[in-house]
Parts: structure tokens; sequence; C-alpha cells
């Protein structure tokens, strides 16, 4: 079995850090602006190039008091 380098650097810690925040919905302007310096880190760290669509997404999000949903929702199209 061929492993991508990027994923074969990758330790269970990190794996369990993207994960968990990438599932987490901060509850403070606080915690989305470390969130999202978080996430802008990832961007340019190469070992996480398979993520980076998924992580350009979450780096889209509102902040938490702005009104908004805290991941931007896809608009359905109907005719």
């Amino acid at each position: 079995m061929i492993q991508s380098t990027a994923n074969s650097e990758w330790t269970q810690a990190e794996r369990q850090e993207v994960i968990a925040e990438a599932l987490h919905h901060p509850e403070s302007g606080e915690e989305w602006v470390a969130q999202q310096a978080r996430f802008q880190a990832w961007l340019k760290d190469r070992r996480y190039q398979h993520l980076w669509p998924m992580l350009e997404r979450l780096t889209q999000a509102a902040p938490p008091d702005s009104g908004h949903d805290a991941i931007p929702q896809p608009t359905a199209i109907c005719q």
C-alpha cells in the first residue's frame, strides 16, 4: 500500500486536533479568532495540503456573534 508523504508525517495527536477543531463551533469572538488563526496556519503547512479545500471553507465561516451560521451553508437552487 502506498501512502502519501503528507499523510504519513501526521501523528495521531495531529489527526485528533484537526478533527476536533474542525468540529468545534466557537462560542465567542475570541475563540473564533483563535480558531481562524489555527486554520490559517494549517493552510500554510504542506502536511495539511490534502485538507486545504476544507480549511479554506472553514476560514470563510462567520464569527459567532455575526448572526450567521458558524459554517457557511450551501444554497439550494430551486426553479
